[in-house]
């Protein structure tokens, strides 16, 4: 796009890793020399900065800020017990069962899955009569 005249600044490439990220700014760098207007970024950097370079736009508190990995993993550690999650013990491996359970959510919420979606399911697999393997 550069050698075609598209200047670095009306460029933004978006990855889903860092790792990526820093591949592609590598190949670009490689190809076209320094080109510190372009924007090479991962999604979640760039929904990141959007949303505090328009914080006033967004209703948001001025102190708002983006939970990491290793951030959400101790919060829900630490409130498991408050979800409402009575059909998972989380007595044994907490932390390996936390890192499941984030990921199930974030699948919900990728594949818009509501919480009414759930409990509903949870309904109709209650009110169903156990098979012959689930007996055993």
């Amino acid at each position: 796009m550069i050698d075609k005249g598209t200047k670095p600044e009306n460029i933004l490439a978006i990855t889903f890793t860092q790792k990526a990220a820093e591949e592609m700014l590598n190949r670009t760098t490689n190809l076209v020399g320094d080109a510190p207007d372009l924007k090479i970024t991962t999604f979640h950097s760039f929904c990141n900065d959007f949303l505090q370079e328009n914080l006033l736009e967004t209703n948001l508190d001025s102190n708002f800020k983006t939970i990491t990995e290793t951030a959400q993993l101790v919060y829900f550690a630490k409130n498991v017990n408050t979800f409402g999650l009575e059909y998972i013990d989380f007595s044994e491996n907490s932390t390996v069962l936390a890192e499941e359970a984030k990921k199930f959510i974030s699948r919900c919420k990728d594949e818009f899955i509501s919480i009414d979606d759930l409990q509903q399911y949870v309904n109709q697999k209650d009110s169903e009569p156990l098979s012959e393997d689930e007996l055993e």
